[in-house]
């Protein structure tokens, strides 16, 4: 399978070359920059130059395009997920930018621009406050930027909602910005475990360690508690919680929501706790994740990152090297062989497209590359 899949990378390198990207917004989730970086991470897998030249180039396309608008602030769209990229880029020796002196002007206002949004509540990673706060995590560390993000944790906390040794946060309806009374959002995408690897995130950079280390610690079991324990049927988490529920256990199979997500956030928990229980607690329901493989009760409709098979393929990839697990390597060339059956219709985004079914590609070929998987909270 691994030669279809280097002949499937190629075309879609081939493919991204010849896509028309005039009216293609500059998003790193979902747009140019996203092309960009698989062209960077395909020129490292290659060994050569040429689609490094590429990547850089699009990047400064989008520089020449692109004034700073603040309300153009967002992760998935935006400038933050621009400066992740550039300060991602330096770090992996793509590029060497004076990030510091490019995004001088704009950095006070991207600042600014998360406490408003943490204040009211619009955590979200992909459209909110959480991901002003990643960039800032990429940055190299400074007093004033260790000053922001330790202001980020207090709003997360204030944020909060907290019973006995739990701690969990209201959902945010990130379309019309309102916080949903009583729901909580367990996707990596939009919800609570989004929050906890970013705080696991915060606790590395040595950002308020013993208060991260406390709502790491809260956040865990939060999440372990809403765990459907017979691991008989089904999802071992709801893609939603209301307290005072059942919940419904028919979450998908994907990065976005569902166990998957939820385990990518257990792991980087664990990776501080270090809690042999939770470790078993994670083989579990990865164990049980590779069990399912039903594409209509899964919602596995396409290959994409987000909720498609080459994401579905790359996650459990990842854990099968950090466990050295024969059944999810086996789970994740099942997903890997789906994914060349299946397609992203003619989307070209990282997210939901070929850019991110390629970023999956390489790193199932050489599991090595697989440093871009910090853009989706999955490192």
């Amino acid at each position: 399978m691994k030669r279809e899949i280097a002949k499937r990378l190629k075309l879609i390198a081939t493919e991204m070359e010849e896509a028309s990207l005039q009216a293609m917004p500059m998003g790193l989730l979902g747009g140019k920059l996203g092309i960009a970086l698989f062209f960077m991470e395909y020129s490292r897998f290659r060994g050569s130059d040429e689609y490094l030249e590429k990547g850089v180039g699009l990047i400064e396309q989008v520089f020449s395009e692109t004034a700073f608008e603040i309300d153009n602030f967002s992760f998935y769209y935006g400038m933050s997920g621009l400066g992740w990229l550039m300060e991602y880029c330096n770090e992996q020796g793509f590029l060497e930018a004076d990030t510091s002196e490019i995004f001088k002007q704009n950095e006070e206002m991207l600042y600014k621009r998360m406490v408003f949004e943490l204040s009211r509540g619009h955590y979200d990673f992909l459209v909110g406050g959480l991901g002003i706060f990643l960039y800032f995590l990429a940055k190299p560390e400074s007093e004033k930027v260790n000053a922001w993000l330790t202001h980020g944790v207090d709003l997360l906390e204030d944020l909060s909602i907290k019973e006995g040794n739990l701690i969990s946060w209201p959902d945010c309806d990130f379309i019309n910005l309102q916080q949903i009374q009583g729901q909580r959002n367990l996707g990596l995408s939009h919800g609570v475990p989004s929050i906890l690897v970013v705080l696991c995130k915060a606790y590395h950079s040595g950002i308020d360690p013993k208060r991260t280390h406390r709502l790491i610690s809260m956040t865990t079991d939060y999440l372990l508690s809403l765990s459907n324990g017979d691991f008989e049927d089904g999802a071992i988490f709801p893609s939603f919680h209301i307290p005072g529920t059942e919940p419904e256990r028919n979450s998908r199979l994907g990065w976005c929501y569902g166990d998957l997500g939820v385990c990518l956030s257990l792991h980087a928990a664990n990776m501080i706790l270090k809690d042999r229980e939770l470790d078993n607690v994670i083989k579990r329901i990865l164990a049980h994740a590779a069990k399912r493989r039903d594409q209509i009760k899964d919602k596995v409709n396409d290959s994409a990152l987000c909720h498609g098979s080459a994401g579905i393929g790359h996650i459990f990839n990842k854990f099968a090297i950090a466990y050295s697990d024969p059944t999810l390597k086996e789970s994740a060339d099942y997903w890997f062989g789906l994914s060349l059956e299946q397609s992203c219709g003619n989307r070209i985004e990282l997210l939901e497209g070929l850019p991110g079914v390629g970023l999956a590609y390489i790193s199932y070929l050489k599991p090595e590359l697989a440093s871009w998987e910090q853009v989706l909270l999955m490192a």
